[in-house]
């Protein structure tokens, strides 16, 4: 999987500069993916510090950055403590499968018996 960091011209829609970076994918048992949420982390700071960085070798100023945008590969999950903002346990992918058999069983129940019931 890769993190991708862009800028982009509002006023052209062009893309000034961008860096990405690949995420170790880790399968511990088929059918399962999961990523360290360290790495992703320090993905992404890594993607900002080097796009920015090329920006200001362009002379561009990084100050004038008006927003941000986050996304994610959809529905990858990550759980952490609270108090300590430590994650518990890799992030598990959006396309890992080990909880099919349990969705299946809630998906025969809906009134349509199928997966996009859930769907808006």
């Amino acid at each position: 999987m890769l993190h991708l960091i862009q800028v982009i011209d509002p006023e052209s829609c062009e893309v000034v500069e961008m860096h990405q970076e690949e995420i170790k994918q880790i399968t511990p048992e088929e059918g399962w993916m999961e990523e360290d949420p360290g790495e992703i982390l320090s993905s992404v700071l890594k993607c900002i510090q080097i796009t920015c960085e090329k920006c200001v070798k362009k002379g561009i100023d990084i100050n004038r950055i008006k927003g941000v945008g986050i996304t994610n590969q959809r529905e990858t999950t990550i759980m952490w403590d609270s108090t300590t903002g430590q994650w518990l346990h890799n992030a598990i992918v959006w396309c890992d499968n080990r909880a099919a058999g349990l969705a299946d069983r809630y998906i025969q129940m809906t009134p349509t018996q199928r997966k996009d019931y859930f769907q808006i």
